[in-house]
């Protein structure tokens, strides 16, 4: 049977579609580029369709539990944005990071 192919493994090309469709300024693209590496190294082992809620809740508490409210609803609509164009590419049945209703820790 096939292992299906961790979701890091699609950054990179869901990143050059979001940096062609969007043309981030340079400081947004710096921050997207730290977020896409810190996406890279969480989801190393999961694949897109397996990615749920708990596992986006994870992520912030992994990476930005001690930052602010304002930065914790950025990093989740980082996520948001890469996981739509997963589901765009059909790697994702819908969008896990859209179910996140308030990014404070729990």
């Amino acid at each position: 049977m096939v292992k299906p192919t961790p979701f890091s493994e699609h950054v990179d090309r869901i990143m050059e579609r979001a940096i062609k469709d969007e043309q981030p300024s340079k400081s947004t693209l710096d921050d997207w580029n730290n977020d896409a590496t810190r996406v890279k190294e969480f989801f190393n082992n999961i694949p897109a369709c397996d990615i749920e809620l708990e596992h986006v809740n994870a992520y912030i508490r992994n990476y930005h539990s001690e930052s602010s409210a304002n930065v914790q609803n950025r990093k989740v609509s980082f996520l948001k944005k890469l996981f739509s164009y997963a589901v765009d590419e059909s790697l994702m049945m819908d969008n896990p990071a859209t179910r996140e209703k308030n990014a404070a820790c729990r």
